[in-house]
């Protein structure tokens, strides 16, 4: 019976199901969470993406506990933890969103060092969740490049 909350939320309440690109559909169920958190102040956002790691860490590492693979496909609790942080005060827009959906995708597919570093060399929920993270970072970092070049508003 315990299983059956790590599993909701590991699976990105089941989006981490789908039969194909399930890092992708688990990215979906981060949005409304993103833009909810635009509503908190900055402090308590930072509290909260701080308090996402340890947590993402142990529903990562509790699920991956179920099976036999490393990693598996369906754990999408990480892509949700990472888009967080790619979005993390980011001005709520379609096309902000959008774009950061996109580079996000992007960015956790080739995994730029540190996150390659994360994903073959940490085991567990921590490389489950870290490279996802870093992922996020860089989303961060780019969508800061575009918005002080003007292409984002």
């Amino acid at each position: 019976m315990a299983s059956f909350p790590v599993r909701l939320l590991a699976s990105g309440f089941g989006t981490g199901y789908a039969p194909f690109i399930s890092g992708t559909f688990g990215t979906l169920p981060a949005i409304p969470l993103a833009l909810a958190g635009t509503l908190l102040p900055p402090w308590l956002l930072c509290v909260l993406l701080i308090l996402s790691l340890p947590f993402g860490i142990y529903v990562c590492g509790a699920a991956e506990g179920f099976g036999a693979a490393k990693d598996p496909g369906w754990i999408v609790f990480d892509e949700i933890v990472g888009f967080l942080f790619a979005t993390a005060f980011l001005k709520p827009t379609p096309a902000s969103y959008l774009t950061a959906f996109f580079l996000f995708r992007l960015f956790d597919i080739i995994k730029i060092w540190p996150a390659n570093w994360f994903d073959r060399s940490v085991s567990g929920g921590a490389g489950i969740l870290l490279d996802d993270v870093v992922s996020g970072i860089y989303t961060r970092l780019a969508l800061l490049a575009l918005s002080w070049l003007g292409v984002l508003a």
